[in-house]
C-alpha cells in the first residue's frame, strides 16, 4: 500500500496515465451522448445509458466489469417522488409570423408537458405574480407567459384549468430556448392536461396580447424508467471511491452534462488501462464509475446499494465548455457545516502537479455531490459556473473543448487511484479555499463577517488559522438540535404532498430573501445534521460561510420554523 507525504507520488500517477488519456475519445463519447434526448423517466435516458454501456464494454479491459439497472414506478422511498414516463413525439408553436417546431429545438417542449388535444390558439397575457393563486383565476382562454418559478406556476396554472403555458427565462441566454423540467409525479400526469412550450426571452417578451398556436404530441403517464450504470475494478462487494455524473438532460446537452459524463467515462477506461498493462499497480480499493439521471438516481442508489460501497465521491457536472462562453471548471469543496474532504485534497493536489488551473471555491449546490454529501460522505463537484449556455438548446458540442475534456479525465483518474491507495493529501486546497473565503468577505467590504470567517473556518477546515482581531458575534441563543426527516432539500416542494404547502413553503423563502444562495443554505440546514448541530452552531457556521447580515437570527430562526412546519425537519431539545 502506497503512503506519501508529498506531491511526488500525485505527479508520478499523473504521468503514468498521461498515455492513456484520449482526447479523441473522450470527444467521441460526448458527442456519442448528444445524440439522445435524454430527459429523466423518458426512453431516450434508457437508450443513451445502453449505448454507453455497450461501449465501454467493447473498449475496456477484462478487468472491468459493467452493470445497468433500472429503477421504476415506487422503487424509492416514500418520500421520493419518481417523474412519470414522457416522451415527446411533434411540437410546434406559431408566434410572431414564425413557426417553431420540436425538430428545430429539441428544448421547445417542456420536459413531462402533456400533449395537446388538437391546435391550441389563443392570447398570451404576461403572469406577474406566479405565487398568487388569485393571478390564474378567469383566465382559461389566455396562454400564460411564465417567466419564474416554473415548476409550481405550471402546477397552479394546471389546476386552473389554462389550456397553455409558455415558459420563457429572462436569465438565460435571450436567443435559446430553454430547457425546462416540469417533473410530473404520476398522479400529477394522470390529471394535469396543461400544455407547456419554451421559448426564448427575445421572442417572448414581444408576445404578451399576441396570439399564438400551440401543438404537441407527446406520451406521459405510467411509471417512468430511470437508468443506472455502473462500472468497477476490483471486487464488486469491497468499498472505495466513485467517480459519478448525470446523463440525464434534452438533446443536445452538450457541456450539461454530456461534458462530465465523458470525461468520467474516459477517466475510468484509462485507468483501467494503465492497470491492466502495468503502468500502475491494483488500487487498493475498488474503484468505479457511476452514471445516472440527476439527483433521483442518486437518491435511489443511495438508499439502496452505493451508500454501504461509496467511500469518497467525485462529481463531474459541466466540465468542458471552451472560452468564451464560460470560465474554467472549479473545484467546489463541501460547505463549512460538512468540513474536510480527502478526495477534494487529492483532486487539488493531482491539479498542482500537472500544471492545470487550480481553482477551488466554496460548496454550491446543484448537482449529485449534494446526495452523497446528505447521506454523511465525502464528496466534491468539478464544475462551470456561470455558462452562457447552460439549460438551454445551445449546448451543442460545437461550443465544448476537447482540451478541457481531456484535462478533466486525466484529473479524474488520478484521483479515483490515489483515493483507492493510502496517499496523504497536502493541505494547500484548504489553505486556499479558507484564504480565499476570507479575501472575499473583506473584498465586499463585510469586515465582520470577515472576523468571524477567520475564527470559524480554519477550524472547521483543519488549517492554521491566520492571525485574526477580537470579534464580538452573538450567535441565535437556541441550543436546539436540528434532525432533517428527509436527506437533502433538493426536490423538496415536489415531496410536500400538498400543492398548497409547496406554495406557503415556496413563499417564505422568497419572502426572507436568501437569494442566490438559497439553495447553499437549504441544503447546510440538512447537512448540519450529520454533526448533532444546534441552532446555535449552524447560524455561527452559515453565517461565517454567507454574511453575518443575511444570515441574521431573525432570517435562520424564521427558516427553520418554515421548514418545521413543513414536516421537514424536527428541531429537538
Amino acid at each position: 500500500m502506497m503512503i506519501a507525504n508529498s506531491l511526488e507520488l500525485a505527479a508520478k500517477v499523473a504521468r503514468s496515465l498521461q498515455g492513456y488519456v484520449s482526447e479523441r475519445r473522450v470527444f467521441d463519447v460526448l458527442k456519442r451522448i448528444t445524440l439522445y434526448n435524454r430527459i429523466q423517466a423518458s426512453p431516450g435516458l434508457v437508450e443513451a445509458v445502453g449505448d454507453i454501456e455497450r461501449f465501454i464494454i467493447d473498449e475496456a479491459p477484462d478487468i472491468v466489469e459493467v452493470r445497468s439497472f433500472k429503477y421504476t414506478g415506487k422503487a424509492g422511498p416514500e418520500w421520493l417522488s419518481l417523474p412519470a414516463h414522457w416522451e415527446a413525439h411533434d411540437g410546434w408553436i406559431e408566434a410572431a409570423g414564425k413557426r417553431y417546431t420540436l425538430n428545430q429545438h429539441p428544448t421547445l417542449v417542456a420536459a413531462h408537458s402533456p400533449g395537446s388535444d388538437g391546435i391550441i390558439e389563443g392570447k398570451v397575457a404576461e403572469l406577474e405574480d406566479p405565487l398568487n393563486p388569485d393571478s390564474y383565476k378567469s383566465r382559461s382562454d389566455a396562454i400564460l407567459l411564465i417567466k419564474k418559478h416554473h415548476k409550481l406556476a405550471y402546477r397552479l396554472a394546471a389546476e386552473a384549468g389554462i389550456p397553455a403555458v409558455i415558459l420563457a427565462d429572462p436569465s438565460k441566454d435571450h436567443d435559446s430556448f430553454p430547457y425546462m423540467g416540469l417533473f410530473l409525479s404520476q398522479d400529477e400526469a394522470q390529471k394535469y392536461q396543461t400544455v407547456a412550450v419554451t421559448l426564448p426571452w427575445k421572442l417572448a417578451e414581444s408576445l404578451p396580447g399576441k396570439t399564438v398556436r400551440i401543438k404537441v404530441d407527446a406520451d406521459l403517464g405510467g411509471p417512468g424508467q430511470l437508468p443506472v450504470l455502473a462500472a468497477w475494478i476490483g471486487d464488486k462487494d469491497s468499498k472505495g471511491p466513485v467517480v459519478l455524473a448525470h446523463i440525464c438532460h434534452p438533446k443536445p446537452g452538450a457541456n450539461d452534462n454530456a461534458s462530465g459524463s465523458a470525461a468520467a467515462v474516459e477517466a475510468f477506461l484509462s485507468l483501467a488501462e494503465a492497470i491492466d498493462e502495468g503502468a500502475l499497480e491494483p488500487p487498493g480499493e475498488t474503484i468505479r464509475l457511476v452514471l445516472l439521471p440527476e439527483y433521483t438516481g442518486s437518491f435511489l442508489s443511495m438508499e439502496g446499494w452505493l451508500s454501504q460501497l461509496l467511500t469518497h465521491a467525485l462529481n463531474l457536472d459541466m466540465i468542458g465548455r471552451r472560452d468564451p462562453y464560460s470560465s474554467e471548471p472549479r473545484l467546489l469543496y463541501p460547505p463549512v457545516t460538512h468540513g474536510v474532504s480527502r478526495i477534494g485534497d487529492i483532486f487539488y493536489d493531482v491539479g498542482l502537479t500537472i500544471g492545470a488551473n487550480a481553482s477551488i471555491d466554496y460548496y454550491m449546490a446543484g448537482s449529485d455531490h449534494d446526495v452523497a454529501l446528505a447521506y454523511g460522505r465525502d464528496a466534491v463537484m468539478y464544475n462551470q459556473w456561470p455558462d452562457r449556455f447552460y439549460h438551454t438548446d445551445s449546448d451543442d458540442a460545437d461550443t465544448v473543448s476537447t482540451e478541457r475534456l481531456h484535462r478533466t479525465a486525466l484529473l479524474a483518474a488520478a484521483t479515483l487511484y490515489l483515493a483507492s491507495t493510502e496517499y496523504k493529501p497536502t493541505d494547500t486546497s484548504r489553505k486556499n479555499l479558507v484564504n480565499g473565503m476570507i479575501a472575499r468577505h473583506v473584498a465586499q467590504g463585510d469586515y465582520d463577517t470577515a472576523r468571524l470567517a477567520s475564527a470559524i473556518m480554519p477550524l472547521k477546515y483543519n488549517v492554521e488559522a491566520p492571525l485574526q482581531s477580537l470579534i464580538q458575534w452573538e450567535p441565535v441563543d437556541d441550543d436546539r438540535e436540528v434532525k432533517p426527516k428527509i436527506p437533502l432539500y433538493a426536490g423538496i416542494l415536489v415531496q410536500l404532498e400538498s400543492l398548497e404547502a409547496r406554495l406557503k413553503l415556496t413563499s417564505e423563502i422568497e419572502r426572507l430573501g436568501f437569494k442566490s444562495n438559497t439553495l447553499n443554505i437549504l441544503d447546510e440546514v440538512f447537512f448540519s445534521a450529520h454533526g448533532g448541530s444546534t441552532v446555535r452552531r449552524l447560524h455561527t457556521e452559515l453565517a461565517s460561510a454567507y454574511g453575518i447580515n443575511l444570515v441574521s437570527s431573525d432570517r435562520l430562526q424564521n427558516l427553520l420554523a418554515s421548514l418545521e412546519d413543513a414536516g421537514l425537519i424536527e428541531l429537538t431539545g
